[in-house]
């Protein structure tokens, strides 16, 4: 990852204090303003993580699912990739619920994932959207995914799979 343009922001850091400030600063906010993006439930880096963007081209809301995925995740979600280190799921929380496994990153996974962000949808935080009233429903509309719908989809229970 480039660390050099300012003008990627928070997507130069690689340092996971930094990280996690970046998103702890994100879920205080009652809603995402140009400056950053969102990530949900990421407060203790287990788990699943949601990031909220805003597409200034289009002004289309997208929601980018993402789980992470590490190593030692079960084969059938890991599709068999043994250093799979996380997939992304877009707009479809049926999937991203059968498919949501706990794991913790390193610093080197958030290096990975915040520029893959980047590369693959050219997310800059100068191209963020504060969103509008209709967005902001949609959001309160599409989170969150709770435990005993993570639970019900995999068919395990919180003893033999806890969340963090």
């Amino acid at each position: 990852m480039d660390s050099r343009d300012p003008k990627r922001g928070i997507f130069k850091s690689t340092n996971l204090e930094n990280v996690q400030k970046i998103m702890s600063e994100a879920n205080a906010l009652e809603k995402p303003t140009k400056a950053a993006w969102l990530l949900r439930d990421s407060t203790t880096l287990l788990g699943s993580y949601t990031a909220t963007f805003y597409n200034s081209k289009d002004k289309i809301l997208n929601h980018i699912r993402l789980a992470i995925i590490t190593e030692d995740a079960p084969s059938e979600v890991n599709n068999n990739t043994s250093n799979r280190r996380w997939v992304n799921f877009n707009n479809n929380p049926q999937t991203y619920k059968n498919s949501l496994y706990k794991g913790k990153l390193s610093p080197k996974d958030w290096e990975t994932l915040l520029n893959f962000l980047y590369t693959a949808y050219h997310l800059d935080p100068a191209n963020m959207l504060t969103p509008n009233d209709s967005e902001k429903s949609l959001i309160q509309d599409y989170y969150p995914i709770n435990d005993s719908d993570f639970y019900a989809q995999n068919n395990r229970s919180p003893e033999n799979n806890p969340r963090g």
